[in-house]
């Protein structure tokens, strides 16, 4: 790390609280190249229990008992009759037949489903166990003229969800090299590349699938019905199991993946023309782009046997695509000297001089369309109609700049 007035004469108007400089992997000058290879497969694993309440009576009995004493009033619309249904399974672990989860009983002069489950929730939603990969290759070498290295790293996890499996990948890539010219001008670049894509479930916001499984979701209750509909509102609560997260991963619509890619290099000059005195330029491009996609479709869900409602309103249920790009451009440019030498032994002179100049330019471009004619395929051209005959569409965006540069000498 440099600072104070060293780094101001160097790194400009950047340099106000210092600078930190990191050096990458270069070649050698064995006159040998080498190539390296490195992978890894492995899994993860909770590193806290869970093994949570999956017993049907347990879980009503003690989110009422607390909801009662506070509000005034049972969480659940539960029954003398329904507590016994619910005590005869209580160590089932699995259904039995004699004593199913699911049944058809009269609530509010219809038919309903009624649930019994000893359900495990957490294993519905989340694996406990995610494999991933990691394999890395790199290649350096040189002589004393030239000196190169090249590395790569690809990275893999399959996710925790169980229902509708999340995967990330990474990718990256380094080149590096250098290249005596002759004894005073040399010549190096170093490029790196990095990308990013991760693949989630449900609705969009990487937490929020996660978010919704904490809520609503006794071990009474089940994700679906004997005949395979979903199960969203019941009889037997107040609220929507899980806000609807049951529906959305039953059926597997909804989809969001985040991109990231990222390019940076840096050519550096530098020059020696005599003793002691040091004269380096570099430039130095980076582009950004993130890209976030998110689809989402409507659900379904049955209350009543042989009826399926849909799903269409809302902020998780709407028939929408929703596409952002952010694009950053970067430029910067150091021009910078030194001179340093020792007179009589004694004596010893040192000067810096440098120029800094850098620009960003940011650029945000988003869409929204409803109604699309496909659930599967995702592209804004399918854009269907709404209720008053035309097609819905949102757009936005946004872009800003700013440029710097500095001078200084010491």
């Amino acid at each position: 790390m440099i600072k104070d007035a060293s780094a101001a004469a160097i790194y400009g108007a950047r340099a106000a609280f210092g600078v930190v400089l990191v050096t990458t992997k270069s070649g050698d000058t064995s006159g040998k190249t080498r190539i390296s290879y490195s992978g890894r497969w492995g899994w993860n694993e909770p590193t806290t229990s869970t093994d949570y309440e999956t017993r049907g009576y347990y879980s009503v009995y003690v989110n009422d008992l607390f909801w009662h004493a506070d509000a005034g009033t049972n969480y659940t619309n539960y029954t003398e009759q329904d507590m016994m249904e619910l005590w005869a399974r209580r160590n089932d672990k699995v259904e039995n037949p004699e004593r199913p989860w699911v049944k058809i009983d009269q609530r509010d002069g219809r038919d309903t489903y009624v649930y019994y489950a000893n359900f495990d929730w957490y294993h519905y939603l989340f694996k406990d166990e995610h494999p991933n990969t990691s394999h890395s290759v790199s290649l350096s070498g040189g002589n004393s003229k030239v000196k190169y290295m090249l590395s790569g790293n690809y990275y893999s996890e399959e996710g925790l969800f169980r229902q509708d499996p999340d995967r990330l990948q990474r990718i990256n890539f380094r080149s590096k090299i250098s290249f005596d010219i002759n004894k005073w001008l040399k010549i190096s670049n170093n490029t790196s590349y990095y990308n990013y894509q991760y693949y989630y479930p449900g609705p969009s916001g990487v937490n929020t699938a996660f978010s919704l499984g904490t809520v609503h979701g006794l071990a009474s209750m089940m994700p679906y019905n004997p005949d395979g509909t979903s199960v969203y509102y019941t009889s037997l609560s107040k609220y929507s199991i899980m806000d609807g997260l049951p529906t959305i991963m039953n059926k597997g619509g909804h989809y969001n993946k985040d991109k990231t890619d990222n390019m940076s290099t840096t050519t550096e000059l530098t020059w020696t023309p005599v003793k002691g005195l040091e004269i380096k330029g570099n430039f130095t491009y980076m582009f950004n782009t993130q890209h976030n996609l998110n689809r989402q479709v409507n659900t379904e869900y049955s209350q009543y046997p042989g009826e399926v409602q849909t799903l269409s309103t809302g902020s998780r249920f709407q028939d929408k695509l929703y596409e952002k790009t952010m694009m950053h451009n970067y430029y910067q440019a150091n021009v910078y000297g030194t001179f340093d030498r020792t007179f009589a032994q004694d004596h010893n002179f040192k000067a810096m001089a440098g120029f800094n100049w850098e620009t960003k330019y940011l650029k945000d471009v988003s869409a929204t369309g409803y109604n699309l004619l496909s659930e599967t395929l995702m592209d804004l051209n399918l854009v269907g109609q709404g209720a008053d005959g035309n097609e819905r569409m949102e757009v936005g965006g946004g872009q800003n700049e700013y440029a710097l540069m500095g001078f200084s000498a010491v």
